[in-house]
């Protein structure tokens, strides 16, 4: 492990004043950190991330260790990146929107990483970069309730426009516009206005400070899209046909079949990018996707650990993986029957052997959840949650009865309809039975699922995972009472101390007063069963063996300017 990864260093309590020193200072490249984000892998055929179906394509620990197979041995030559080529990947879904302002999808972000910039760039290693941001500086005032940010001159999105203060502000009035809707706008619910100082600076105001709002502006809350273009097309056109200002151009999308962005020949990062073409094919069936890339027609897709074997033993493949910030669960509306009852929700959670599904299914690729924070966020995981839920048919039954139902119940969940989610959701539904739930699923395409979970409010649950880009605090948009994927939006006793816990542990920048909270939330979370964690669980990528420079990244999206072939 680097000692340059901030994240994963000891630390003493952090004060203010060191916290703005390390968030104002430009972090320096560190080992890449594999984290399959609300939005998963980006070769795997599961994505993970706040709606997505990926709930099983991320990790479990380190942060390194993706990226360090790919680095040079020490003392050897650093090969030199070669310009051109097209690198085709397979995914399983395609993306709901691509304007980082609507979407909903964890499997967008694959796609919007390699389309947008951000105001604040994340680096490897969580930390935000200056070098690669669009703002070159910033300051942080008033006791962290100002940043200045610093615009990086001469920048243009696709359509030749500038990025100026003023298309910066626009950006963040129509984020946080109520028509957006925008399931990260609770993330960064503290920012109050931005306004434009002059040609290159944009002021934020923040209502309280927030200890987390320089890591999640490297998210889709800092995305930069055109101003001109938006208005021009409209959103719902530019949903489908978006103007950014990132490493690479919108092409074409063709639904359910393939979407192509060519190299922005004016990034301003030089010589970024180095591809001329990125093209992902959607293909549910994982042993086709295989199938291509052993054939060449793919350079990168998602390999299931039963095909593990196979691809090693192929000298014209690699394989990456990657442990990060995903855990696996069942969203919960607790405003719908049977699972309006907590103690209808207890049973399901203590009816399901976690070790059993890891173990069997997943082949160890995975660790059972005690909570919604992963291992990935070393400074905030706690591995022994006193009342993490596991299997116990006994203390299930118990919960049964409790409820009124000592003989079961039924019910219908939704989720994803990949191959992998389909059977994970069958051995659930296997093992529930034995406590008398008798729970069908149903799998549907991401746009659909999300849809009648998170807007129509129309199932009690569904299957998916958590993936936190940037900090513990964007469990926000999943628990908080306003959250976006909190589909019952609960402003009950349990959910007023959640939302309580939750801003108290943005309003800190002590990191030891930050896990402590955390731990709290997480147990409140488990007693009142408002979501059910399954398993943190690991990402394999396969990748053809001249693919080159090619990453997770921070979260798991993939590090697309960089790819290159050797050959």
């Amino acid at each position: 492990m680097s000692d340059d990864n901030y994240w994963t260093r000891s630390f003493p309590p952090l004060s203010r004043r060191r916290f703005l020193r390390y968030a104002g200072a430009s972090a320096a490249a560190a080992a890449a950190f594999g984290l399959a984000a609300c939005g998963g892998s980006s070769g795997a055929g599961k994505n993970n991330g706040g709606t997505s179906s990926s709930a099983g394509t991320t990790g479990v620990l380190g942060t390194a260790a993706a990226a360090a197979s790919s680095r040079p041995p020490s003392g050897s030559a650093t090969p030199v990146p070669k310009a051109g080529g097209t690198l085709t990947s397979v995914l399983s879904v395609s993306p709901g929107f691509l304007d980082a302002h609507a979407s909903t999808g964890g499997q967008d972000v694959t796609f919007l990483r390699a389309l947008y910039d951000n105001i604040v760039k994340r680096g490897d290693d969580m930390v935000p970069r200056q070098d690669w941001s669009i703002a070159q500086s910033w300051d942080i005032l008033q006791d962290g309730k100002q940043i200045d940010f610093h615009i990086r001159p001469g920048v243009t999105f696709h359509d030749g426009t500038p990025l100026d203060a003023e298309a910066v502000k626009w950006n963040f009035d129509n984020f946080l516009s109520p028509d957006n809707n925008s399931p990260e706008r609770a993330n960064v619910a503290a920012i109050q206005s931005v306004d434009v100082v002059d040609a290159t600076t944009v002021r934020m105001s923040l209502s309280r400070v927030s200890s987390s709002i320089l890591n999640l502006l490297g998210d889709r809350a800092g995305m930069l899209l055109s101003p001109t273009a938006y208005q021009s097309e409209g959103k719902d056109a530019f949903r489908r046909n978006p103007v950014a200002s990132g490493p690479f151009k919108f092409k074409e999308w063709v639904q359910d079949d393939h979407i192509t962005f060519v190299r922005n020949e004016n990034y301003w990062r030089k010589p970024l990018p180095y591809l001329d073409t990125l093209r992902w094919n959607f293909i549910q069936d994982p042993t086709v996707q295989l199938a291509n890339v052993q054939s060449g027609k793919a350079q990168l897709a998602g390999v299931t650990p039963a095909n593990l074997a196979t691809v090693k033993s192929d000298p014209n493949l690699k394989v990456m993986s990657f442990t990060g910030g995903s855990v696996v669960n069942f969203y919960i509306n607790t405003t719908l029957a049977p699972w309006d009852n907590k103690y209808n929700r207890l049973a399901f959670a203590w009816a399901i052997d976690r070790q059993a599904i890891v173990k069997g299914l997943l082949l160890g690729n995975g660790v059972p959840a005690v909570g919604p924070i992963s291992p990935a966020h070393q400074w905030a995981y706690t591995p022994n949650v006193p009342n993490a839920p596991g299997k116990d048919n006994a203390m299930a039954k118990d919960f049964l009865s409790k409820a009124g139902n000592p003989k079961g119940y039924s019910i219908h969940l939704i989720g994803g309809n990949d191959s992998t989610s389909v059977q994970e959701a069958e051995a659930i539904k296997a093992q529930v039975a034995e406590v008398g739930i008798d729970m069908s699923y149903e799998p549907l395409d991401v746009t659909t699922y999300v849809q009648r979970a998170i807007v129509d409010k129309s199932v009690p649950g569904y299957f998916s995972g958590i993936v936190l880009r940037g900090d513990p605090n964007q469990l926000s948009q999943v628990f908080a009472s306003d959250g976006y994927y909190n589909p019952g939006h609960q402003k009950d006793d349990v959910g007023n101390q959640i939302d309580s816990l939750l801003m108290q542990a943005d309003s800190t920048f002590d990191l030891n007063q930050r896990k402590a909270i955390y731990l709290q939330l997480t147990k409140v979370i488990n007693d009142d069963a408002r979501g059910i964690f399954l398993w943190y669980s690991v990402a394999n990528d396969v990748l053809a063996k001249n693919l080159q420079g090619w990453s997770f990244g921070s979260e798991g999206n993939g590090r697309w300017e960089e790819a290159w072939f050797s050959s």
